[in-house]
């Protein structure tokens, strides 16, 4: 060091540098860990929606499959003939809770025959 430099400035600089060095860590890694944190979240977000697809493409199925049976069944339709093709079903159902399809509901759905 020069001799203009006072004993102050021999012993701050260096403690100034340190603590800067440590303050950038210190922002670096809290950032890592924000972004983890974030990206985490990002992921069960992913993750659930996923999952909502999923069981939204399962509905639709479950949908076309009632339509399937609507149309190919008739008024006179005898309802054992519906649990059979029901459990002819080539399409397996991953809903939570599983639809059941009544002759009720069949004929309901049905237009009414002239």
């Amino acid at each position: 060091m020069t001799a203009g430099t006072s004993r102050w400035e021999r012993w701050a600089r260096p403690r100034v540098l340190i603590a800067a060095v440590v303050a950038v860590l210190v922002a670096t890694v809290s950032m890592i860990v924000l972004y983890s944190v974030l990206l985490d979240r990002m992921s069960k977000q992913v993750e659930s929606a996923q999952a909502r697809s999923a069981n939204l493409s399962n509905a639709d199925r479950e949908v076309l499959v009632l339509l399937q049976v609507v149309t190919q069944l008739g008024v006179d339709t005898d309802p054992h003939e519906i649990d059979a093709l029901k459990s002819c079903r080539t399409v397996p159902m991953r809903s939570a809770a599983p639809s059941r399809v009544t002759s009720a509901a069949i004929t309901r759905l049905l237009p009414a025959s002239k």
